[in-house]
């Protein structure tokens, strides 16, 4: 079974600093899966990291849309912080987000709440595919 960790906080700065509340328990040396699936139930994305034994899943709920956001808007790079000493970068946090936002977008059979949520958190990458820019 995957284990599932809960970012608590994020932050923009020359990075988007994504901080989770349990990463302490990524024992084994965690690689980037870049790939992400969506828990429409739970209104969240998951981000997937994988060990030798493990798929973690980073889960970014709906107080962490805006900021993922604004880092696709800005070009900004997503980093994990694991603990003062670990830090993964989520190298494709944000190309999975625009294809994940453009997908959910008006289609219910991910639940009205979240395309509702989606598309009121995602205002810059919904523009930018409107306009063909992505």
């Amino acid at each position: 079974m995957p284990i599932r960790i809960h970012v608590e906080t994020s932050e923009i700065g020359q990075e988007l600093s994504l901080y989770p509340s349990n990463g302490e328990i990524v024992k084994e040396k965690a690689a980037d899966a870049m790939r992400m699936l969506v828990d429409s139930d739970a209104l969240s994305f998951l981000y997937v990291l994988e060990t030798e034994n493990d798929l973690i899943y980073v889960d970014l709920g709906e107080e962490h849309w805006e900021n993922i956001d604004k880092a696709a808007d800005n070009g900004l790079e997503a980093v994990l912080h694991l603990d003062s000493e670990h830090k993964i970068t989520l190298s494709a946090l944000v190309s999975e987000m625009e294809y994940l936002v453009e997908n959910i977008k008006g289609n219910t059979n991910y639940g009205e709440k979240m395309v509702s949520k989606v598309e009121k958190s995602f205002t810059s990458i919904i523009s930018k595919t409107e306009e063909g820019t992505i």
